[in-house]
């Protein structure tokens, strides 16, 4: 059983796993490629009608390489197999990057807010052209699709990284945002200053809030904070299918980047052979592991079961 449970673990899980590094490698790959041209676009945009915002929100679009090179260098280690060094796999690699694209998207926050303040003290207006508005706008649209993409792609691979990588795409959809805005209130109300750095500051303050949400979940990781999914109707399936089983308690699901370990207590019944409560652990093991929560690796406790 022991065997069976050990093949399982290495060709049905890593079989999934390769895939799922496999997506969340051509997902970034899009995103790079999108960045580059969008980042290009906006810089060119930038020099020839002269607006320093424009270059400003280029130079962001090419910082989100930084986070995509993260990303693509931190997939090739986070979905090796366990080996005898690291018996629990590399998943934390996955949760160092992911904080890592948290701290970085913080950081943009910072500079975003930081340039703005500085921009009502020396009062830098923004140049108002419509060719702005476009390019804004349009960069807007993308970086929301990319946005999406990522998240929807997150939800299939579970992968923490997906999302904080989906949401600087967004930070950068969202830096848009205010030298779009600036040039349509210029328009209609044109005694009107400090438009963009009043909407960068709010903007940064939303980024802000993104970049504690992603970090904070990654401190929860390694503290080992107990993962809410929700497996009981799992053990109410083995429960059903085998009798002996009377009840699973002290259930604590823990995750590893996007892998999760659980420890359990299975009841039954107290005069149960050593041999057979063994075989009856290895089903449940087999179940959760193949099941869809990405579940690695299983510790069952044996216990007798007492009337009350």
């Amino acid at each position: 059983m022991r065997n069976r449970i050990l093949s399982i673990e290495k060709s049905g899980f890593y079989k999934m796993e390769k895939k799922a590094s496999s997506k969340i490698k051509k997902v970034t790959i899009v995103g790079a490629v999108i960045n580059i041209f969008l980042a290009g676009i906006k810089i060119a945009g930038g020099y020839i009608f002269r607006s320093s915002s424009l270059i400003a929100d280029g130079v962001h679009s090419f910082s989100d390489l930084v986070t995509d090179a993260a990303v693509l260098f931190g997939v090739k280690f986070w979905s090796q197999e366990p080996d005898e060094e690291y018996p629990y796999g590399h998943g934390r690699i996955e949760t160092f990057v992911t904080m890592f694209i948290g701290f970085f998207l913080g950081g943009v926050a910072v500079v975003m807010c930081y340039n703005a303040i500085l921009g009502i003290i020396n009062y830098e207006p923004v140049p108002m052209s419509w060719v702005t508005f476009g390019v804004a706008v349009f960069s807007i649209f993308v970086k929301e699709i990319l946005f999406r993409y990522g998240i929807a792609a997150s939800k299939k691979t579970e992968s923490r990284a997906l999302v904080a990588n989906a949401w600087h795409h967004r930070s950068d959809a969202i830096s848009s945002l205010p030298v779009a805005l600036a040039v349509v209130f210029s328009k209609i109300f044109q005694n009107l200053k400090y438009l963009d750095q009043i909407a960068t500051i709010l903007v940064s303050v939303f980024l802000a809030k993104a970049a504690y949400d992603i970090i904070s979940g990654c401190i929860d990781e390694f503290m080992e904070k107990r993962d809410d999914v929700d497996i009981s109707p799992l053990l109410e399936v083995q429960k059903a299918e085998n009798p002996e089983i009377k009840e699973f308690h002290k259930v604590n699901i823990r995750r590893v980047g996007a892998s999760r370990y659980i420890d359990l207590h299975m009841l039954v019944e107290k005069n149960m052979s050593v041999e057979k409560s063994h075989a009856l652990s290895g089903k449940v093991k087999e179940a959760l592991i193949k099941s869809s929560y990405n579940i690695q690796g299983v510790i069952v406790h044996i216990e007798p079961f007492e009337e009350k």
